[in-house]
């Protein structure tokens, strides 16, 4: 599904308390599989910007440390536009997270690296050191 709806205020309050009584450090989320950053201009990157925002907002809320993301594929694109695609879309998905919760964040984003078949973007650690270069200055973000 796209749409999901924001965490429950009182979970939220109850699974923060559990990491803190257990000690679960640090948490780690993933993105959903249908978000894809390396799409062409289309619904679907539309729709993948706007769920990665939501991802985003969710990890912070929730206090995670990280979230990691596939890159995505950029069939019918050159591989370089492809990796554009992902480097932007980070950028304009951490642009619409509410800046209360971007404030106090200490949120990393991990892409997470693929078999690279096909289209498909993180088979290659040159290509996502690449896109980590092209968005760090869009970011504030360690």
């Amino acid at each position: 599904m796209w749409r999901t709806k924001p965490p429950d205020r009182e979970q939220v309050r109850l699974f923060k308390q559990r990491r803190e009584e257990y000690d679960l450090a640090p948490l780690a989320i993933h993105d959903s599989y249908l978000i894809n950053l390396a799409a062409p201009p289309s619904i679907v990157r539309e729709k993948s910007i706007d769920g990665f925002s939501g991802e985003l907002e969710r990890a912070l809320v929730i206090g995670a440390e990280y979230v990691v993301a596939r890159p995505g594929n950029y069939k019918g694109l050159t591989r370089e536009q492809g990796i554009l695609n992902v480097a932007e879309a980070l950028a304009l998905a951490w642009r619409q997270v509410a800046p209360e919760l971007k404030s106090q964040s200490k949120l990393t984003i991990l892409l997470e690296n693929t078999a690279g078949a096909g289209a498909q973007l993180g088979g290659d650690l040159e290509d996502l050191s690449t896109i980590r270069q092209l968005v760090t200055p869009y970011l504030d973000l360690p």
